[in-house]
C-alpha cells in the first residue's frame, strides 16, 4: 500500500494514501529533494556556504512570492452583483427593443460576432 518495492525503493508508479492524505510522485520528489537538502545542510560546517544557501533560498522564494502577486494582479474578480446587473441591463434591453418593434440578433449571430 504504501509503494515500496523489495529493495526499499518507492514505486514510482504509485499513488497511496497515508494520514488521510494523497501523495503521488510529484509529492514524494518534492519531499525526497527538501529531505535530500536538509540533510546536506545539516553535514556542512562552513559557514560561508549556510550563509550562501540561506542569501540563495532567501532570493529565490522572495522571486516566487512576486510571481504569485502578480498573478493575482492580473486577475480581475467580477462580484455577484455585478453579474446579475448584466443580466438585468441586457434583459432590459431586450425587452425595450421587443417592446419598440426592433428586430432582435439571433444567437448564432451574437456568436458569430464573438
Amino acid at each position: 500500500m504504501f509503494g515500496i518495492n523489495g529493495f526499499g525503493q518507492r514505486n514510482k508508479k504509485c499513488t497511496f494514501v497515508q494520514n488521510h492524505k494523497i501523495f503521488n510522485m510529484a509529492t514524494l520528489d518534492v519531499d525526497s529533494l527538501r529531505i535530500e537538502l536538509m540533510r546536506d545542510i545539516l553535514d556542512t560546517e562552513d559557514i560561508d556556504v549556510l550563509k550562501t544557501v540561506k542569501r540563495t533560498l532567501t532570493r529565490a522564494l522572495a522571486k516566487v512570492k512576486e510571481r504569485q502577486v502578480v498573478n493575482e494582479e492580473e486577475v480581475e474578480y467580477i462580484s455577484k452583483q455585478e453579474i446579475l446587473d448584466g443580466i438585468r441591463s441586457g434583459l432590459n434591453e431586450f425587452y425595450q427593443a421587443k417592446k419598440a418593434g426592433k428586430e432582435q440578433k439571433t444567437l448564432e449571430e451574437i456568436l458569430h460576432e464573438l
